[in-house]
């Protein structure tokens, strides 16, 4: 039950009803702590950090991150860690805190190639590409970003292998 209330508040994040998302992910984190389902919990808590941080709630999000840091580190889920540093990241960016969006995604890339998820790399290569490009590296931007896409395209994630291209095209001018 907890996973289909989470599911369920995937898809109202993806359709921006935020607060039926939340209702759905505060039902999802009761079960959750009844059932004393920990790797759910912190699945939980990490698609409440994304719901906030769409909205532009940063502070909440980032709490929501670190939960589920923590659950994810105390019951060894390597991966899930990876995708929640990914997350991090991405809310240092919004937050224009490079330091931390760069720390981030290289410990998220560290990891993802540990327990060999791709996917997880992809999103931590397209992550350091936009820290580098900042940060007005080109060079480091385009390694990354190529790295990205090369990993978009062997997971077949083709939206998002096109985002890179862009990237890419963008950083030649």
């Amino acid at each position: 039950m907890c996973d289909c209330l989470q599911g369920l508040a995937n898809i109202a994040r993806d359709r921006q009803e935020f607060e039926q998302a939340q209702s759905c992910l505060e039902q999802s984190l009761v079960l959750c702590r009844a059932a004393g389902d920990l790797r759910s919990e912190g699945d939980a808590y990490n698609i409440l950090g994304l719901v906030f941080q769409q909205q532009g709630k940063y502070s909440p999000a980032r709490e929501c991150f670190d939960r589920s840091l923590l659950i994810r580190r105390q019951i060894g889920d390597r991966r899930g860690v990876s995708l929640v540093l990914n997350n991090l990241g991405r809310l240092a960016c919004a937050l224009n805190d490079f330091s931390l969006a760069n720390t981030s995604f290289l410990d998220a890339l560290d990891l993802s190639e540990i327990v060999g998820d791709q996917y997880g790399q992809a999103v931590a290569h397209a992550g350091l590409c936009q820290v580098y490009q900042v940060q007005h590296e080109p060079c480091q931007a385009q390694k990354h970003a190529w790295q990205s896409l090369r990993l978009y395209r062997r997971v077949g994630d083709r939206a998002r292998a096109r985002e890179m291209l862009v990237q890419l095209k963008r950083s030649k001018h």
